[in-house]
């Protein structure tokens, strides 16, 4: 027993340090099922988040984006998603307020269909009077005006092109989507996604600081839901509950132990010993610095102060029948052979089935409500076999002297007639009674009766009216549109008025600047034509002296052609006396040494055959072998030389006549030369002179070129500006007639 109060002592103050959950998702389980992994995986990839969803009257966009920009700057929030803060498109959000010139660039649509549908808006919530007053300054939310034009599209009060109806129809489309997630019919839901876990101290904060945030907007009808809320109000909640569920799970106990043992101690004993149990089974996850689940506790605590109670029953029972006939210590002997192996066999069926639900489901808190079970009949087990035996044996005079005295119990006679009277007195009470009801249910059914057909004709009387109000429905929507016509034709009529008596005043203005304008065009067209003329008659006087000249340059060309063909012919003929002038030349170099050396011999022999020719016989027949000597030795070639006397000889003459014959030619072709150079310095005279003419007519035929065309530029920009006056003239005359 002292060992059993120092661990109560203790488990008490542990379990005062117990940490609850007030979410599922931050409590382990020690099997996970499919949505706890795809969570855990998610988380990994993308990190957690912790969402509030901030419920507000639905309705006043200004206010709703306002607040959505107040918590989009307050700590702790990572983003804010509502429908006045979803952007439209061009920076604008759907809960900003525009006039009609920026709705009609942000619609794509013209200004006048912006101011009709301004107009028509004003009048259909309204506020007809403020946009008569200045429909430039009206302003009107964006996601109002969207829904409003697709409205009044549909119906055909506002014509739209295809392509802007294909527009409106598209943005609809996203913000009817955007509506159904963020928006009911009596409030709008703001999504906070916050950095905070799902409880704690700084979270119910966080949570009270956005109710005073939106309470700065909206005066009542703020609500906040959310797992941080509903967290925060069970942590509020809990610790009532859990007072209640303790003090009456110890009462009602108490008050079946009092009637079972007749006795004040013996309760008290057996409460300490399952409540001891309670606080040691919830000591555990205290140390081991786990969560425990609200729920878990409620409902463990109450399981195990009402079916664990029964096993100190059983030991108790037992030991206060067996201290009639024994003493204190054979009697408590006796009742624990007895008690236990009833108490290990249900107690250990109650440990298996809780473990093992805590270690195979999934769910935390079926998990948690059978783990707890099963530690807690476990220390539950330990205490009543090895503590409640020692407290009964210690407490065994408190018991004694606590004990309740019932007097007998009281002869049936009296209760058999007093449920004889009940049921008398029931009896004529339906006597009585079923008259009664019976005159109550006519008179309720004519009642009933009455009051359905005051009712139909109530619906009657409703059909007709709702008839009525349809029809001042279209009358008013008539009027409306009437409203919004008459409005818009009125603006319109003054502005198109100040347009008119401007569009007068540019009109004369312009008519002015066109008639100056196309009489300078019609003098600047003279002059041009004149300077065309001029430049005219100077291009076709320059275009002949260009064709004179250019045949003179034709004819100096051709004579110089035909100059430099006699030039070349005399060159070729010239190179070719000059190279037989050199043959010979150079034949007789080789053959004149030979020849010099020869030619007394020569002479010889031409003597003999002249005194030969010229003798008698006798003197012939002298001459005779002398001279056929000499022949034989003048045609004997000479040893060395490869020539006979008679072949050097005629070669040296040949040489000779080859060189006299190229002295001749030479001369002759240098004369050629001579008159083939001077007829091509006439024909390069005459070229040159041909070209110079040619040129000069060429910059002539260019100034009269740019002479002309300066003239037709002149003539083309006349008749422009005269067409450009006559244009100015005709818009200025339309204008006025406007």
């Amino acid at each position: 027993p002292p060992v059993f109060v120092l661990l109560v002592v203790l488990a008490y103050f542990c379990y005062g340090n117990s940490t609850y959950a007030y979410n599922m998702d931050i409590v382990p389980v020690p099997k996970q099922n499919e949505q706890d992994i795809a969570r855990e995986k998610i988380e990994e990839q993308f990190g957690s988040s912790n969402m509030l969803a901030l419920l507000v009257p639905s309705g006043d966009y200004e206010k709703e984006a306002a607040l959505i920009d107040q918590l989009s700057a307050t700590a702790h929030v990572e983003s804010v998603l509502g429908l006045a803060g979803i952007e439209a498109m061009d920076g604008y959000r759907l809960g900003d307020s525009v006039d009609y010139h920026q709705f009609a660039s942000l619609a794509g649509v013209d200004e006048l269909t912006s101011q009709a549908l301004f107009a028509y808006y004003a009048a259909n919530a309204g506020e007809h009077r403020d946009a008569a007053e200045d429909l430039e300054g009206y302003t009107a939310p964006i996601i109002d005006l969207f829904s409003f034009l697709r409205d009044r599209a549909e119906s055909g009060d506002i014509p739209l092109e295809a392509e802007q109806l294909a527009t409106i129809e598209s943005l609809s489309a996203q913000l009817d989507m955007g509506k159904n997630q963020l928006q009911g019919r009596n409030y709008s839901r703001i999504l906070l996604y916050t950095d905070l876990p799902v409880q704690g101290e700084e979270t119910y904060a966080f949570i009270d600081r956005v109710h005073v945030i939106a309470g700065q907007y909206y005066s009542d009808g703020v609500c906040m839901t959310g797992n941080s809320v509903s967290a925060r109000d069970f942590h509020q909640s809990f610790e009532k509950d859990m007072l209640i569920v303790s003090l009456f799970s110890i009462a009602l106990v108490m008050l079946i132990l009092l009637f079972t043992f007749k006795s004040l101690g013996m309760p008290l004993l057996l409460i300490l010993v399952i409540q001891g149990s309670i606080w040691m089974n919830f000591s555990i996850p205290v140390l081991r610095g786990e969560y425990v689940f609200f729920m878990c506790y409620l409902i463990v605590s109450a399981i195990q102060m009402g079916a664990n109670i029964d096993y100190a029953i059983v030991v108790s029972s037992r030991y206060t029948e067996l201290r009639r006939t024994m003493d204190r210590r054979e009697a408590i002997i006796q009742t624990m052979n007895l008690s236990f192996p009833t108490i290990i066999t249900s107690g250990a069926m109650m440990v298996l089935a809780g473990l093992l639900i805590g270690r195979m489901v999934s769910q935390c808190v079926i998990a948690g409500i059978g783990r707890y079970v099963g530690v807690g009949t476990i220390i539950t087990l330990v205490l009543v076999n090895f503590c409640l035996p020692q407290i009964l044996l210690f407490g065994d005079g408190i018991i004694r002297r606590t004990a309740i005295s019932f007097k007998k119990a009281l002869p049936f006679a009296l209760p058999r007639r007093a449920l004889a009277a009940m049921l008398a007195l029931a009896a004529l009470f339906a006597l009585v009674a079923a008259p009664l009801g019976l005159k109550d249910a006519k008179a309720y059914a004519d009642d009933t009766n009455s009051r359905c057909g005051a009712l139909l004709s109530s619906v009657r009387e409703l059909s007709a009216l709702a008839e009525g109000l349809d029809l001042s429905r279209e009358t008013c929507n008539a009027s409306m549109l009437s409203f919004a016509e008459s409005l818009l034709t009125d603006k319109l009529g003054e502005e198109q008025l100040t347009e008119g008596e401007e569009e007068i005043q540019a009109g004369a203005e312009k008519l002015e600047q066109g008639q100056a304008r196309y009489n300078a065009g019609k003098a600047q067209l003279d002059s041009a034509k004149a300077q065309y003329e001029d430049g005219l008659a100077r291009y076709n006087e320059g275009l002949a002296q260009y064709e004179a000249a250019r045949k003179e340059l034709e004819a100096g060309n051709a004579r110089l052609a035909e100059g430099q063909a006699q030039y070349d012919e005399g060159q070729a003929q010239l190179a070719a006396a000059k190279q037989e002038y050199a043959e010979g030349e150079a034949q007789l170099k080789r053959i004149e040494p030979i020849y010099n050396a020869v030619l007394p011999l020569y002479n010889h022999y031409q003597e003999l055959q002249a005194q030969y020719d010229a003798g008698d016989t006798e003197k012939m027949l002298l001459l005779k072998p002398r001279l056929d000597a000499a022949r034989l030795a003048f045609e004997t070639q000479i040893a060395g030389t490869g020539y006979s006397l008679s072949q050097i000889m005629e070669e040296y003459q040949a040489g000779q006549a080859k060189l006299n014959s190229g002295a001749e030619q030479i001369a002759a072709a240098e004369e050629q030369l001579a008159a083939a150079r001077a007829e091509l310095d006439a024909g390069y005279a005459q070229a040159a002179e041909g070209q110079a003419q040619l040129d000069a007519a060429q910059a002539e035929l260019d100034a009269a070129k740019a002479q002309l065309d300066a003239g037709k530029a002149q003539i083309d920009a006349g008749e422009q500006q005269l067409g450009g006056a006559g244009a100015a003239l005709s818009q200025g005359y339309a204008q006025l007639q406007d």
